[in-house]
């Protein structure tokens, strides 16, 4: 292994003087992400959030409906969403009840803009929007005839999200249910709760997999499991990106285990929101467009991975294959062809007991690793590693005890490295090899430390 030279502090601290000296600058546009689940009806006040990140600091500009409304020039805690990031606070009272366009824009001194798509909230202060119904579920005493109410409950899932209507809450008595064609459509405006009735806890009501055939569906302190020896299997499946489920304090699991099956959560493009809860005994843990608060533990896969998604708050343990072939990363951001993983962001992250890499990809642009702490128990042969092209990725302050980071070169079919606007700023692990310019001047700069005040730790 061509391994490359380890550079103490003092010999970073002399790059560090060197690019300051030169005025050269090596940096990509601002990387952000909303840290906000679209669709939602406002009532009262919202603290609308954005995690950015550029090594020369971000300001987001906010509008809604197309008109600024806020300017944010340093990040600050989110009691909502318990994470240091951008936000406004969105009032719904000063809004007609209907939706609203909220938008963002990521800016960083001397670099090209970054607006995200735009998001849509509902303004409901008047509260005139959406269902107010509520419909009861009774899997084993219930009767789809009944009228849904607490004492007259309907037996399945589909009949209740009916009768609860666009935005409605259905409440589950304890039992069995199936999270496959569960029905309302594809048209539906607003989310439809569904949770346990209440006293009944979480552990009493269960989802076994299947396709919901439907758009919207919040669930709420629920398990979630599929039934999986051998061959692929997921828990909750969408309509080839056509739908969106939220999944908020569920737990996912794979009954026969990590090992038994390829299993992940999600399959069929489901567009995924994920806050709190956990993932255990899985193939992989979830993919998702936000995954907030969340703990993995028994992974046999890969913990994350994926495009255009934000791993915020998270703790893993426990990444092991147990003995089979099967890819297994903290994060893995790989894509071929003419394929890129974009627009992720991994911030404030830990990881224990991972046997296997820490981070892995090719094709990689546009993203962004910050405050992330991964403790490595694989053999001295796994390394962190990355080849092909990869752009405009920073790592700030992040740590990969016993393990090496590694850039490859040209080995089985393997492309090399090749960075453009890399950054690693206050980035730790047991040496770097593999590639000796790590100056900047081929594309890949690493300094040794980060500013805390762009690069806040959070909460964890």
């Amino acid at each position: 292994m061509n391994r490359a030279p380890e550079y103490s502090a003092m010999k970073k601290l002399v790059l560090v003087a060197a690019f300051a000296a030169s005025g050269v600058l090596f940096a990509g546009r601002p990387v952000a992400h909303w840290d906000v689940i679209p669709y939602q009806r406002v009532s009262k006040t919202f603290k609308a959030g954005v995690v950015a990140f550029h090594e020369k600091g971000v300001t987001v500009d906010f509008t809604v409906n197309g008109k600024k409304v806020a300017s944010v020039d340093r990040p600050q805690f989110n009691g909502r969403t318990k994470t240091i990031e951008h936000f406004f606070v969105f009032d719904a009272s000063n809004y007609s009840d209907g939706p609203v366009t909220v938008g963002a824009t990521a800016k960083a001194p001397g670099e090209k803009p970054f607006r995200l798509p735009d998001i849509v909230l509902y303004a409901n202060s008047k509260k005139t929007l959406g269902s107010r119904t509520t419909c009861w579920v009774d899997p084993v005493n219930g009767n789809d005839f009944a009228d849904g109410s607490k004492d007259a409950p309907v037996q399945f899932m589909k009949q209740a999200v009916s009768k609860a209507g666009d935005g409605g809450v259905v409440y589950l008595m304890p039992g069995i249910y199936q999270a496959k064609m569960i029905g309302g459509g594809r048209s539906r405006k607003y989310w439809t709760l569904v949770t346990p009735a209440p006293g009944v806890d979480r552990s009493q009501v269960r989802f076994v997999s299947g396709r919901t055939g439907t758009d919207k569906i919040h669930f709420k302190n629920v398990e979630m499991f599929c039934n999986v020896k051998s061959g692929y299997g997921t828990i909750v499946m969408g309509e080839s990106g056509e739908t969106m489920a939220w999944f908020d304090n569920c737990r996912f699991s794979n009954r026969h285990g990590r090992a038994d099956g390829a299993t992940t959560p999600f399959g069929n493009r489901l567009r995924a929101f994920v806050t709190g809860g956990s993932t255990e005994n899985m193939g992989t843990g979830p993919f998702a467009e936000i995954v907030r608060g969340h703990s993995i533990s028994g992974v046999a896969g890969d913990a994350f991975s994926g495009s255009n998604s934000l791993f915020v708050n998270c703790t893993v343990n426990d990444i092991d294959a147990n003995g089979n072939a099967v890819e297994r990363d903290f994060y893995r951001a790989f894509a071929t062809g003419d394929s890129w993983v974009h627009d992720t962001i991994l911030y404030n992250c830990r990881v224990t007991g991972c046997n296997g890499r820490a981070f892995s990809g090719t094709r990689f642009r546009d993203s962004a690793v910050v405050n992330a702490t991964v403790e490595s128990c694989a053999p001295s042969t796994v390394h962190t590693q990355f080849f092909g092209p990869v752009e405009n990725v920073l790592f700030a302050n992040v740590t990969v005890k016993n393990q090496t980071w590694q850039w490859m070169t040209e080995k089985d079919g393997r492309a090399n490295f090749a960075p453009k606007d890399v950054r690693l700023l206050g980035v730790a692990a047991d040496g770097f090899a593999g590639f000796d310019t790590v100056d900047g001047s081929r594309g890949l700069t690493v300094l040794p430390e980060c500013d805390e005040t762009i690069f806040p730790k959070g909460e964890k």
